[in-house]
């Protein structure tokens, strides 16, 4: 069940590859600013360099235009370094911000469910927060199961904060 109260994680601020530590709460001020937002799709990925993760972060910044359209702008967490993160960029070319909960090690990741204490990691999580900092749609999904984050794939989390 999707909590109605103000997410713990929605404060915790993080470095992200480009430099600025931010929180879920000004990464719309960071990442979108002209955009009349509604809302932060908060993506927490394994690790950079992973198949999965570069198909869905692929898929999201090919889906950059429909997201700031709906007025939600987007950022991926993973407990990898800022560095390795920016490096991942290079490679993978993401158009949306990389937030790292690196340290203290998957402190935000904790925050929102998602963190496995024996892989050192994030699950695959995705959570809907409007701009009051509550979760209206979450997923968590088994390792080795991917997101659909086409056009299609988005309709959900679009849905979520347009309500």
């Amino acid at each position: 069940m999707v909590s109605t109260d103000a997410h713990p994680g929605w404060t915790r601020e993080c470095p992200t590859h480009l430099g600025p530590v931010v929180s879920l709460s000004t990464v719309g001020e960071v990442v979108a600013p002209e955009v009349d937002q509604r809302g932060v799709l908060a993506v927490f990925v394994p690790f950079a360099f992973t198949p999965t993760c570069h198909a869905e972060v692929g898929e999201l910044t090919a889906s950059r235009a429909v997201l700031e359209e709906a007025g939600i702008v987007c950022t991926v967490i993973s407990c990898d370094s800022k560095f390795t993160q920016a490096a991942w960029v290079e490679t993978a070319g993401s158009g949306w911000p990389l937030m790292s909960d690196f340290w203290p090690h998957g402190a935000l990741s904790r925050d929102f469910g998602v963190f496995d204490e024996q892989s050192g990691m994030a699950v695959r999580g995705t959570f809907a927060l409007n701009m009051d900092g509550q979760v209206v749609d979450s997923q968590v999904l088994q390792p080795g199961q991917k997101r659909d984050f086409t056009e299609r794939g988005l309709a959900r989390w679009i849905d979520a904060l347009s309500a």
